[in-house]
């Protein structure tokens, strides 16, 4: 193949990928297409051939683990078209190891690239969900300024975009406290800061508003204490945390969200009053007695939402079975469908992921699985485009940063 062919292919495997992060907080279903065409790229560059150096092939093998636990699951599976259905959602927990940690003739971009271009996709959204909702206010006087009101035009869950507004908080913050930037740049990454808090605090998904604030007084205290500084790191902590409570307090939805979650925690669920918190812990036990069956190999692939769906109707609970609920909880969804052994790989997915970034010193990719998995306790994570690909893409890039040894 010649040179130019490889130059052209390696430019459309980049761009591709870079227009993977940038349309996921924008929309995920747009980021098939540019999966697809670095795909291609990539194995007509390397002749659909491929090898894996040593250590790269241990971590890629970590990273599909749970891939192939879900597709062992259809095999026990009745339900056998949403088995297919949910294996073809998490392709790309298989695609990107594959494509990142093989030795290839093309090159991969940075994380702090596809970070850039992933605040860029949500600078874009910001702005599109602030002027609809501005639109609305001001020609039907009706105010949409919080959660799923918000985000309903475009078809965006609350829970996943605040997420990834806590990922860019994180890269942005990161950026400032350990690069030297100039002043005009140090600015426009404060108000961008400041912007995706605000988004964070009006969608007032109450995890990720933890996780936020976790995220922050980490990153502060690491690099206070990075230069022996402890008192001014707990200083900087408790003004953000004062800070970010502060405005919570003040918003009218984050605020009733939280005084919501205080008195909704001891309280039963009831078909007539129900809550997001008392909806909740009613799945989850429904989910932890289901597992109780089959704790080893869970129930398969395709049937889980089936078996919670027959639970749901034969427990009368009524408006998680008319909204269709999964079980909320990735860890318990993912021990419904695959017993133990899914449970196992999902924590080694996790821990391996942890235990690099620690290892290289990487704070952006540990605080990135740290606010994916505080995520995944009230969401199941997986069980979406919008979870799966943000997950791939940005683990697979950083684990293999972490393997190359270049921490930051």
């Amino acid at each position: 193949m010649s040179f130019e062919v490889v130059r052209w292919l390696n430019r459309l495997f980049y761009y591709s990928l870079l227009l993977v992060a940038f349309l996921l907080p924008v929309h995920s279903r747009f980021t098939g297409i540019f999966i697809a065409i670095a795909l291609f790229s990539w194995l007509a560059a390397n002749r659909f051939q491929f090898s894996f150096q040593y250590r790269k092939k241990s971590v890629a093998t970590i990273l599909i683990s749970l891939y192939l636990c879900y597709l062992l699951g259809v095999t026990y599976s009745l339900n056998q078209t949403e088995a297919w259905h949910q294996v073809l959602l998490r392709i790309t927990l298989f695609i990107f190891p594959l494509l990142f940690f093989s030795d290839s003739v093309l090159e991969l971009p940075d994380s702090s690239d596809a970070a850039k271009w992933f605040v860029a996709g949500g600078l874009l959204t910001s702005l599109l969900l602030l002027a609809h909702a501005a639109f609305v206010f001001f020609f039907d006087n009706t105010s949409i300024f919080y959660s799923s009101n918000m985000t309903a035009f475009m078809h965006i869950t609350p829970a996943y975009l605040s997420m990834y507004f806590v990922f860019m908080n994180v890269f942005l913050l990161h950026s400032i406290l350990n690069h030297k930037m100039r002043l005009l740049h140090s600015i426009i990454n404060l108000v961008l800061i400041a912007l995706f808090t605000l988004m964070i605090l009006l969608l007032s998904v109450r995890t990720e508003m933890l996780a936020l604030l976790v995220a922050f007084v980490l990153q502060v205290m690491r690099h206070f204490l990075s230069q022996n500084k402890l008192w001014q790191g707990i200083a900087a902590a408790l003004l953000i945390g004062i800070v970010l409570i502060g405005i919570s307090w003040i918003l009218p939805f984050s605020r009733a969200r939280i005084v919501e979650t205080e008195q909704q925690w001891n309280k039963a669920y009831s078909n007539d009053n129900p809550t997001s918190i008392t909806e909740r812990k009613v799945i989850w036990q429904t989910a932890a007695e289901l597992i109780m069956h089959r704790p080893l190999i869970g129930v398969g692939t395709g049937d889980v939402q089936d078996d919670l769906y027959d639970a749901y109707r034969a427990n009368n609970l009524k408006w998680p079975l008319e909204d269709k609920l999964n079980a909320h909880n990735q860890f318990l969804q993912t021990s419904l469908a695959l017993g133990v052994i899914g449970f196992v790989a999902l924590v080694l997915l996790f821990g391996c992921g942890l235990k690099l970034s620690i290892a290289a010193l990487h704070d952006v990719y540990f605080l990135f699985l740290l606010t994916f998995i505080l995520s995944s306790i009230t969401e199941s994570m997986f069980e979406t485009e919008s979870g799966v690909v943000f997950f791939g893409l940005f683990n697979s890039l950083m684990a293999n940063e972490c393997l190359s040894l270049r921490p930051t």
